[in-house]
């Protein structure tokens, strides 16, 4: 379940359960969904998991802010043991977590390597939904068990161009660059995409998104805002090269 970013929550959290009585409920806030009309915002988009094939189990991991690898590696273990796998089942991992916290990338690779051969899918959302209530600064690791076949997907609207940006100068806990290429961030990155250091903005950046190159794939690294005058701040982990 994925809830909408402007939603009276509190009354969302009330409905839930007296519209599902019984049913165990996961989810989150996000900006909007994809919907049969297309992009929308205020809308809630509802996956369910019928029994005949589905087990699932939850860990809610508070305080990211706090993060423990330890922590977080002993309590999923913990929690994958007690959910004892049927014969003939395969296994997969769902983690929703609070950007805020910006710890979205070192809770992946935790549960990855936690959780051995089984994959993990998700990623940053806004606050979660769990047990009837809305979590700030929270992730949840949603294990799902299922007699179907399972396989990931997924696509891509972007092409990569010639052109290479190096982070020359990067602040990783801030998400934030100061130097593309050697030069002020926000002036190098306007002059390749054409377009005055005054005209950067959100549609400017949604329409000319930095990639990151891993193997053959190649993954987005949007840009959020101009901060301190000349840097890029990221709405992903960035570092210096």
């Amino acid at each position: 379940m994925l809830a909408p970013l402007n939603a009276d929550t509190a009354a969302l959290a009330r409905a839930i359960p007296a519209a599902l009585p019984g049913v165990p409920v996961v989810g989150a806030v996000t900006p909007g969904q994809i919907t049969p009309l297309g992009y929308e915002t205020g809308t809630l988009a509802l996956l369910a998991l019928p029994r005949a094939h589905f087990r699932t189990a939850v860990l809610r991991i508070p305080d990211l802010d706090r993060m423990s690898i330890k922590a977080v590696t002993d309590a999923v273990q913990a929690r994958d043991r007690a959910f004892r796998r049927a014969q003939g089942t395969r296994r997969l991992a769902i983690c929703l977590a609070d950007g805020a916290a910006r710890k979205e990338e070192m809770l992946i690779s935790t549960l990855s390597s936690a959780l051995g051969d089984t994959e993990v899918f998700g990623g940053s959302t806004g606050a979660v939904f769990h047990e009837g209530a809305f979590h700030g600064g929270a992730a949840l690791c949603l294990l799902v068990e299922t007699d179907l076949r399972v396989f990931g997907t997924g696509f891509t609207h972007v092409l990569p161009t010639e052109q290479d940006l190096v982070a020359t100068d990067a602040v990783p806990e801030r998400r934030l660059v100061r130097e593309l290429n050697g030069a002020p961030a926000a002036t190098e990155y306007a002059r390749l995409i054409g377009c005055r250091p005054a005209d950067l903005g959100p549609r400017v950046f949604a329409d000319n998104p930095i990639l990151v190159r891993h193997g053959a794939q190649h993954f987005v690294r949007a840009v959020a805002a101009v901060e301190d005058g000349e840097a890029l701040s990221f709405l992903a982990s960035i570092d210096d090269g």
